[in-house]
Protein backbone atom coordinates (compact mmCIF):
# COMPACT_ATOMS: atom_id res chain seq x y z
CA UNK A 1 0.00 0.00 0.00
CA UNK A 2 1.35 3.41 -0.98
CA UNK A 3 2.01 5.86 1.83
CA UNK A 4 1.40 9.61 1.98
CA UNK A 5 3.03 12.27 4.12
CA UNK A 6 1.47 13.07 7.47
CA UNK A 7 1.02 16.69 6.39
CA UNK A 8 -1.20 15.49 3.51
CA UNK A 9 -3.90 14.20 5.88
CA UNK A 10 -3.54 16.48 8.90
CA UNK A 11 -2.63 19.92 10.22
CA UNK A 12 0.56 19.82 12.30
CA UNK A 13 0.84 22.37 15.11
CA UNK A 14 3.83 22.96 17.37
CA UNK A 15 2.91 24.17 20.85
CA UNK A 16 3.91 27.45 22.49
CA UNK A 17 4.32 28.52 26.10
CA UNK A 18 2.92 31.97 26.96
CA UNK A 19 5.27 34.05 29.10
CA UNK A 20 5.23 32.93 32.72
CA UNK A 21 5.94 36.54 33.70
CA UNK A 22 2.51 37.71 32.52
CA UNK A 23 -0.11 36.88 35.14
CA UNK A 24 -3.14 37.41 32.88
CA UNK A 25 -2.02 34.46 30.75
CA UNK A 26 -2.41 32.02 33.63
CA UNK A 27 -4.33 33.41 36.63
CA UNK A 28 -7.87 32.00 36.68
CA UNK A 29 -7.31 30.08 33.46
CA UNK A 30 -9.62 27.23 32.43
CA UNK A 31 -7.91 25.93 29.28
CA UNK A 32 -5.70 22.87 29.93
CA UNK A 33 -1.99 23.42 29.33
CA UNK A 34 -0.40 20.11 28.34
CA UNK A 35 3.25 19.10 28.79
CA UNK A 36 4.94 15.76 27.96
CA UNK A 37 4.34 14.19 31.42
CA UNK A 38 0.60 14.58 30.76
CA UNK A 39 0.80 12.33 27.70
CA UNK A 40 -0.34 9.01 29.14
CA UNK A 41 -1.96 7.12 26.29
CA UNK A 42 -5.55 6.43 25.33
CA UNK A 43 -7.24 8.33 28.18
CA UNK A 44 -8.37 11.60 26.63
CA UNK A 45 -6.83 14.61 28.37
CA UNK A 46 -9.34 17.10 29.77
CA UNK A 47 -7.56 18.10 32.99
CA UNK A 48 -3.99 19.18 33.73
CA UNK A 49 -2.06 20.65 36.65
CA UNK A 50 -1.77 24.00 34.88
CA UNK A 51 -4.30 26.06 32.93
CA UNK A 52 -4.14 29.21 30.81
CA UNK A 53 -6.61 31.99 30.06
CA UNK A 54 -8.07 33.24 26.77
CA UNK A 55 -5.37 35.91 26.86
CA UNK A 56 -2.81 33.14 27.13
CA UNK A 57 -4.34 31.27 24.19
CA UNK A 58 -3.78 34.36 22.04
CA UNK A 59 -0.05 33.91 22.69
CA UNK A 60 -0.14 30.17 22.03
CA UNK A 61 -1.74 27.73 19.57
CA UNK A 62 -5.15 26.28 20.38
CA UNK A 63 -5.33 22.54 19.71
CA UNK A 64 -8.71 21.10 18.72
CA UNK A 65 -10.44 18.26 20.54
CA UNK A 66 -9.42 14.80 19.27
CA UNK A 67 -6.05 16.05 18.05
CA UNK A 68 -3.20 13.62 18.74
CA UNK A 69 -0.30 15.07 20.72
CA UNK A 70 3.23 13.66 20.31
CA UNK A 71 6.30 14.73 22.32
CA UNK A 72 9.13 15.63 19.94
CA UNK A 73 11.72 17.12 22.32
CA UNK A 74 13.41 15.14 25.08
CA UNK A 75 11.19 12.11 25.76
CA UNK A 76 10.41 11.32 22.14
CA UNK A 77 7.20 9.56 21.15
CA UNK A 78 4.95 10.01 24.18
CA UNK A 79 1.38 10.21 22.89
CA UNK A 80 -1.91 11.62 24.16
CA UNK A 81 -5.39 12.48 22.89
CA UNK A 82 -6.92 15.94 23.36
CA UNK A 83 -10.26 15.37 25.09
CA UNK A 84 -11.13 19.06 24.75
CA UNK A 85 -9.71 22.16 23.10
CA UNK A 86 -6.39 22.85 24.82
CA UNK A 87 -2.86 24.24 24.51
CA UNK A 88 0.49 22.43 24.62
CA UNK A 89 4.04 23.57 25.24
CA UNK A 90 6.70 23.68 22.53
CA UNK A 91 7.91 20.12 23.21
CA UNK A 92 4.75 18.74 21.61
CA UNK A 93 3.65 18.53 17.99
CA UNK A 94 -0.10 18.03 17.63
CA UNK A 95 -1.80 16.25 14.72
CA UNK A 96 -5.30 17.42 13.81
CA UNK A 97 -6.43 14.85 11.26
CA UNK A 98 -8.79 15.62 8.40
CA UNK A 99 -11.87 13.76 9.66
CA UNK A 100 -12.96 13.01 6.09
CA UNK A 101 -9.77 11.00 5.63
CA UNK A 102 -8.67 9.73 9.04
CA UNK A 103 -10.50 8.40 12.10
CA UNK A 104 -8.74 10.16 15.00
CA UNK A 105 -8.35 6.97 17.05
CA UNK A 106 -6.70 5.33 14.04
CA UNK A 107 -4.34 8.30 14.03
CA UNK A 108 -3.70 7.74 17.73
CA UNK A 109 -2.64 4.14 17.24
CA UNK A 110 -0.52 5.17 14.27
CA UNK A 111 1.24 7.71 16.50
CA UNK A 112 2.12 4.99 19.01
CA UNK A 113 4.32 3.42 16.35
CA UNK A 114 6.45 6.54 15.84
CA UNK A 115 8.92 6.37 18.75
CA UNK A 116 11.61 4.37 16.95
CA UNK A 117 11.31 6.52 13.82
CA UNK A 118 11.49 9.76 15.82
CA UNK A 119 14.67 8.60 17.54
CA UNK A 120 16.20 7.78 14.17
CA UNK A 121 15.56 11.23 12.70
CA UNK A 122 16.25 13.29 15.86
CA UNK A 123 19.36 15.40 15.85
CA UNK A 124 22.38 14.30 17.87
CA UNK A 125 22.13 17.05 20.47
CA UNK A 126 22.15 16.26 24.18
CA UNK A 127 18.37 16.79 24.12
CA UNK A 128 16.91 14.96 21.08
CA UNK A 129 14.62 17.09 18.90
CA UNK A 130 12.39 16.34 15.91
CA UNK A 131 11.36 19.59 14.24
CA UNK A 132 7.96 20.29 12.70
CA UNK A 133 9.19 19.87 9.12
CA UNK A 134 10.63 16.41 9.71
CA UNK A 135 7.59 15.42 11.75
CA UNK A 136 5.20 16.60 9.02
CA UNK A 137 7.04 14.49 6.44
CA UNK A 138 6.60 11.19 8.29
CA UNK A 139 4.99 8.44 6.24
CA UNK A 140 1.33 7.68 6.93
CA UNK A 141 -0.62 4.63 5.77
CA UNK A 142 -4.02 5.72 4.37
CA UNK A 143 -6.92 3.27 4.43
CA UNK A 144 -10.66 3.58 3.76
CA UNK A 145 -12.50 5.02 6.78
CA UNK A 146 -14.53 1.84 7.35
CA UNK A 147 -11.35 -0.21 7.40
CA UNK A 148 -9.79 2.27 9.84
CA UNK A 149 -12.78 1.91 12.16
CA UNK A 150 -12.48 -1.88 12.08
CA UNK A 151 -8.77 -1.67 12.90
CA UNK A 152 -9.52 0.71 15.78
CA UNK A 153 -12.12 -1.71 17.15
CA UNK A 154 -9.61 -4.57 17.16
CA UNK A 155 -6.82 -2.46 18.67
CA UNK A 156 -9.16 -1.03 21.33
CA UNK A 157 -10.00 -4.56 22.46
CA UNK A 158 -6.34 -5.62 22.53
CA UNK A 159 -5.36 -2.42 24.34
CA UNK A 160 -8.09 -2.90 26.96
CA UNK A 161 -6.85 -6.42 27.70
CA UNK A 162 -3.24 -5.33 28.19
CA UNK A 163 -4.25 -2.34 30.33
CA UNK A 164 -6.45 -4.52 32.57
CA UNK A 165 -3.58 -6.93 33.13
CA UNK A 166 -1.23 -4.06 33.98
CA UNK A 167 -3.80 -2.69 36.41
CA UNK A 168 -4.15 -6.10 38.04
CA UNK A 169 -0.39 -6.14 38.67
CA UNK A 170 -0.60 -2.68 40.25
CA UNK A 171 -3.45 -3.89 42.48
CA UNK A 172 -1.28 -6.77 43.72
CA UNK A 173 1.37 -4.25 44.79
CA UNK A 174 -1.32 -2.19 46.54
CA UNK A 175 -2.58 -5.35 48.25
CA UNK A 176 0.87 -6.03 49.70
CA UNK A 177 1.14 -2.46 50.96
CA UNK A 178 -2.27 -2.58 52.66
CA UNK A 179 -1.41 -6.00 54.14
CA UNK A 180 1.86 -4.63 55.53
CA UNK A 181 0.14 -1.65 57.16
CA UNK A 182 -2.62 -3.84 58.55
CA UNK A 183 -0.14 -6.26 60.11
CA UNK A 184 2.45 -3.79 61.40
CA UNK A 185 0.80 -0.36 61.48
CA UNK A 186 2.29 3.08 60.90
CA UNK A 187 5.92 3.15 62.16
CA UNK A 188 5.48 6.52 63.87
CA UNK A 189 2.25 5.62 65.66
CA UNK A 190 3.54 2.06 66.27
CA UNK A 191 0.09 0.85 67.44
CA UNK A 192 1.37 -2.64 68.27
CA UNK A 193 4.07 -1.36 70.60
CA UNK A 194 6.95 -3.10 68.79
CA UNK A 195 10.42 -2.35 70.14
CA UNK A 196 12.15 0.56 68.37
CA UNK A 197 15.62 -0.71 67.57
CA UNK A 198 18.64 0.35 65.52
CA UNK A 199 19.25 -1.31 62.18
CA UNK A 200 22.88 -1.94 63.14
CA UNK A 201 21.67 -4.43 65.78
CA UNK A 202 20.59 -6.74 62.96
CA UNK A 203 23.70 -6.78 60.78
CA UNK A 204 25.11 -10.17 59.92
CA UNK A 205 28.26 -8.96 61.70
CA UNK A 206 29.84 -5.62 62.58
CA UNK A 207 32.26 -5.70 59.64
CA UNK A 208 29.99 -6.80 56.80
CA UNK A 209 26.61 -5.33 57.74
CA UNK A 210 26.85 -2.36 55.38
CA UNK A 211 29.30 -1.39 52.68
CA UNK A 212 29.36 1.22 49.94
CA UNK A 213 30.44 0.19 46.46
CA UNK A 214 34.03 0.76 45.30
CA UNK A 215 35.19 4.32 44.69
CA UNK A 216 35.63 5.37 41.08
CA UNK A 217 39.41 5.06 41.30
CA UNK A 218 39.05 1.42 42.35
CA UNK A 219 36.83 0.51 39.39
CA UNK A 220 37.35 2.53 36.22
CA UNK A 221 35.18 2.45 33.10
CA UNK A 222 37.93 0.95 30.99
CA UNK A 223 38.10 -2.05 33.36
CA UNK A 224 34.64 -3.29 32.44
CA UNK A 225 34.54 -6.26 30.07
CA UNK A 226 31.90 -7.79 27.78
CA UNK A 227 31.25 -10.81 30.00
CA UNK A 228 32.42 -12.13 33.35
CA UNK A 229 31.51 -11.28 36.95
CA UNK A 230 28.29 -9.24 37.24
CA UNK A 231 28.41 -5.69 38.62
CA UNK A 232 25.02 -4.45 39.81
CA UNK A 233 24.04 -0.82 39.32
CA UNK A 234 21.00 1.37 40.04
CA UNK A 235 19.23 0.17 36.89
CA UNK A 236 19.10 -3.32 38.38
CA UNK A 237 16.60 -2.02 40.97
CA UNK A 238 13.10 -1.62 39.51
CA UNK A 239 10.51 -0.68 42.09
CA UNK A 240 11.18 -3.19 44.86
CA UNK A 241 12.38 -5.84 42.42
CA UNK A 242 15.90 -6.99 41.61
CA UNK A 243 16.25 -7.18 37.82
CA UNK A 244 19.52 -8.85 36.77
CA UNK A 245 19.29 -7.79 33.11
CA UNK A 246 21.71 -5.31 31.52
CA UNK A 247 24.39 -5.41 34.18
CA UNK A 248 28.06 -4.54 33.78
CA UNK A 249 30.90 -7.07 33.99
CA UNK A 250 34.44 -7.31 35.32
CA UNK A 251 37.08 -10.00 34.92
CA UNK A 252 37.73 -12.70 37.52
CA UNK A 253 41.06 -11.05 38.27
CA UNK A 254 39.37 -7.70 38.98
CA UNK A 255 36.76 -9.47 41.09
CA UNK A 256 39.51 -10.85 43.34
CA UNK A 257 40.65 -7.25 43.95
CA UNK A 258 37.10 -6.11 44.78
CA UNK A 259 35.86 -9.21 46.58
CA UNK A 260 34.89 -7.23 49.68
CA UNK A 261 32.09 -5.65 47.63
CA UNK A 262 30.56 -9.03 46.83
CA UNK A 263 26.83 -9.57 47.36
CA UNK A 264 25.01 -12.85 47.87
CA UNK A 265 21.40 -13.97 47.76
CA UNK A 266 19.40 -12.26 50.50
CA UNK A 267 21.56 -9.12 50.59
CA UNK A 268 19.78 -5.80 50.05
CA UNK A 269 21.19 -3.35 47.51
CA UNK A 270 20.38 0.35 47.98
CA UNK A 271 20.97 3.29 45.63
CA UNK A 272 22.85 6.23 47.16
CA UNK A 273 22.81 8.51 44.09
CA UNK A 274 20.26 9.46 41.45
CA UNK A 275 16.96 8.24 42.86
CA UNK A 276 18.30 7.79 46.38
CA UNK A 277 17.00 4.91 48.48
CA UNK A 278 15.80 2.48 45.82
CA UNK A 279 16.04 -1.00 47.34
CA UNK A 280 15.84 -4.60 46.23
CA UNK A 281 16.85 -8.03 47.49
CA UNK A 282 19.44 -10.05 45.57
CA UNK A 283 17.77 -13.29 44.44
CA UNK A 284 18.54 -16.39 42.38
CA UNK A 285 22.19 -15.61 41.75
CA UNK A 286 24.43 -18.69 41.63
CA UNK A 287 27.55 -16.88 40.45
CA UNK A 288 29.62 -14.24 42.29
CA UNK A 289 28.72 -10.57 41.81
CA UNK A 290 29.57 -7.16 43.28
CA UNK A 291 27.95 -3.74 43.67
CA UNK A 292 28.94 -0.63 41.74
CA UNK A 293 30.03 2.74 43.09
CA UNK A 294 26.54 4.19 43.62
CA UNK A 295 25.12 1.27 45.61
CA UNK A 296 25.22 0.20 49.24
CA UNK A 297 24.92 -3.43 50.25
CA UNK A 298 23.10 -4.39 53.44
CA UNK A 299 23.54 -7.87 54.95
CA UNK A 300 21.09 -8.78 57.73
CA UNK A 301 20.81 -11.56 60.29
CA UNK A 302 17.66 -13.16 58.87
CA UNK A 303 16.95 -14.92 62.16
CA UNK A 304 16.11 -11.51 63.62
CA UNK A 305 15.17 -9.19 60.74
CA UNK A 306 13.91 -10.26 57.32
CA UNK A 307 15.05 -8.27 54.28
CA UNK A 308 11.49 -8.27 52.89
CA UNK A 309 10.18 -6.63 56.07
CA UNK A 310 12.86 -3.94 55.94
CA UNK A 311 12.50 -2.97 52.28
CA UNK A 312 8.70 -3.05 52.59
CA UNK A 313 8.89 -0.71 55.57
CA UNK A 314 11.22 1.65 53.70
CA UNK A 315 9.08 1.68 50.54
CA UNK A 316 5.58 1.72 52.00
CA UNK A 317 6.34 4.18 54.79
CA UNK A 318 8.73 6.65 53.16
CA UNK A 319 9.31 9.76 55.23
CA UNK A 320 7.94 8.00 58.33
CA UNK A 321 10.94 5.86 59.28
CA UNK A 322 13.40 7.29 61.79
CA UNK A 323 14.68 10.71 60.74
CA UNK A 324 14.93 9.92 57.05
CA UNK A 325 13.48 12.66 54.85
CA UNK A 326 12.07 12.39 51.35
CA UNK A 327 12.12 14.92 48.52
CA UNK A 328 9.36 16.04 46.19
CA UNK A 329 9.85 12.99 43.95
CA UNK A 330 9.37 10.60 46.88
CA UNK A 331 13.01 9.49 46.99
CA UNK A 332 15.17 9.88 50.08
CA UNK A 333 17.29 13.03 50.21
CA UNK A 334 20.35 11.29 51.68
CA UNK A 335 21.53 7.71 52.12
CA UNK A 336 24.83 6.38 53.41
CA UNK A 337 26.13 3.71 55.77
CA UNK A 338 26.14 6.08 58.74
CA UNK A 339 22.46 6.89 58.25
CA UNK A 340 21.66 3.19 57.99
CA UNK A 341 23.70 2.34 61.09
CA UNK A 342 21.65 4.73 63.22
CA UNK A 343 18.25 4.16 61.62
CA UNK A 344 15.68 3.34 64.32
CA UNK A 345 12.31 1.71 63.57
CA UNK A 346 9.74 -0.71 65.07
CA UNK A 347 10.82 -4.35 64.77
CA UNK A 348 8.02 -6.93 65.06
CA UNK A 349 8.60 -10.50 66.30
CA UNK A 350 10.27 -12.72 63.70
CA UNK A 351 7.24 -15.04 63.51
CA UNK A 352 5.09 -12.10 62.38
CA UNK A 353 7.74 -11.09 59.84
CA UNK A 354 7.75 -14.67 58.53
CA UNK A 355 3.98 -14.61 58.17
CA UNK A 356 4.24 -11.48 56.04
CA UNK A 357 7.06 -13.05 54.00
CA UNK A 358 4.81 -16.04 53.21
CA UNK A 359 2.09 -13.70 51.96
CA UNK A 360 4.64 -11.88 49.80
CA UNK A 361 5.94 -15.14 48.36
CA UNK A 362 2.46 -16.34 47.34
CA UNK A 363 1.63 -12.94 45.89
CA UNK A 364 4.90 -12.79 43.96
CA UNK A 365 4.17 -16.17 42.35
CA UNK A 366 0.82 -14.83 41.16
CA UNK A 367 2.44 -11.56 40.08
CA UNK A 368 5.06 -13.43 38.05
CA UNK A 369 2.33 -15.29 36.17
CA UNK A 370 0.51 -12.02 35.53
CA UNK A 371 3.68 -10.35 34.27
CA UNK A 372 4.22 -13.20 31.81
CA UNK A 373 0.62 -12.83 30.65
CA UNK A 374 1.09 -9.07 30.40
CA UNK A 375 4.21 -9.52 28.27
CA UNK A 376 2.35 -11.89 25.96
CA UNK A 377 -0.55 -9.44 25.61
CA UNK A 378 1.93 -6.65 24.91
CA UNK A 379 3.61 -8.72 22.20
CA UNK A 380 0.23 -9.48 20.62
CA UNK A 381 -0.72 -5.80 20.72
CA UNK A 382 2.54 -4.73 19.10
CA UNK A 383 2.13 -7.40 16.40
CA UNK A 384 -1.35 -6.08 15.63
CA UNK A 385 0.03 -2.54 15.45
CA UNK A 386 2.80 -3.62 13.10
CA UNK A 387 0.31 -5.38 10.84
CA UNK A 388 -2.13 -2.45 10.89
CA UNK A 389 0.39 0.21 9.89
CA UNK A 390 2.80 -1.65 7.63
CA UNK A 391 3.05 -0.60 4.00
CA UNK A 392 2.76 -4.14 2.68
Amino acid sequence: MKSVKLKDVAIITTGKTPSKLTDIYYSGGTIPFVKPPNLIGSHEIVKTEEYITENGVNKANLIAKHSIMVSCIGSLGKVGIAGTDLVTNQQINSITFNSDLVEYKYGYYYSLTLTKKLKQIANSAVVPIVNKTNFSNLDFVPRPLEEQKQIVKILDQADALRQKRKQAIVLLDEYLKSTFLEMFGDPIANPNGFNNLKLSQFYINDKDGTKCGPFGSALKKEEYVSTGISVWAMDNIQGMDFVPDNCLYISKEKFEELKKYQVVNGDIIISRAGTVGKMAIIRNQENPSIISTNLIKLSLDVNKLLPIYFISLMNYCKGRVGRLKTGGDGSFTHMNTGILDNLTFPVPPINLQNKFAEIVQKTEILKHKMINQSNELENQFQALMQKSFSLS
